[in-house]
Formats: C-alpha cells, sequence, structure tokens
C-alpha cells in the first residue's frame, strides 16, 4: 500500500509534463468487492503501455509490452490496472489501441479484479 501512494505521488508529479504518447480517455470502471462489484465510476482513464508506464515512473516495474489503465482518484491515489486480454498496441498507447467491444477487464497492484469500459454502454 505503501508503495502504490509511493507509485501515485511520482505519477501525478511527471503526468502534466510528460510528452509520452499515452492516451487518456473518459471511461467506467469499477473493481471487484467482497460482495460481487462496486458500481460504474466514469472517471478520466489514462491508458498506456508498460514501456510508457516505466517511463513515466522511471522503472522497470512494468511488463514493457503489457497495456495498463491508470486512475487518479485524488492527490496522491491512483490505481494502476494491467489489463488482461489482446490489445493490438505498439510501444504507445493511442486510442487504436483499444478494443471495439470498450470492455476490458484486468488487476491493480492490490490484486483486485477490475472492469473497465470505453463504450457508451456497459
Amino acid at each position: 500500500m505503501i508503495f502504490a501512494r509511493w507509485l501515485a505521488v511520482t505519477l501525478l508529479s511527471l503526468a502534466p509534463i510528460s510528452a509520452q504518447a499515452r492516451h487518456t480517455q473518459t471511461s467506467k470502471v469499477r473493481y471487484g468487492t467482497e460482495d460481487g462489484t462496486s458500481k460504474w465510476y466514469q472517471v478520466d482513464v489514462t491508458y498506456m503501455t508498460g514501456s510508457e508506464l516505466n517511463s513515466a515512473t522511471r522503472s522497470f516495474r512494468y511488463g514493457a509490452l503489457n497495456k495498463y489503465a491508470v486512475v487518479f482518484w485524488d492527490k496522491g491515489e491512483a490505481s494502476i490496472i494491467k489489463l488482461g486480454g489482446f490489445l493490438v498496441c505498439g510501444y504507445e498507447f493511442d486510442e487504436s489501441c483499444l478494443p471495439i467491444s470498450g470492455r476490458m477487464k484486468g488487476v491493480d497492484q492490490e490484486d483486485r479484479e477490475w472492469d473497465v469500459c470505453t463504450s457508451s454502454y456497459c
């Protein structure tokens, strides 16, 4: 948890000045709970490749070819969701990397399952 907060602060401090090709889009997200799933939250999600995320965090913690969704909740708080499935993308994440269906599943840094949706109906 401490690492997750440090990472969120690092990402927040780098986000405005970084010139990465990442893609930010308003999306709907929900996470797994003991009782099922949370409600859907409509938030801005920053989509990045692992290579871009490593560059933004100045680390090598993320698989270079993996895809991630980053949700900045509040100052110093972010969820980094490793997206599953097959997303065709190069080393830079742009809108064309997103699936046509608009639905993705993933797992965050605390092993919590997430649904991420870019379509109007989720």
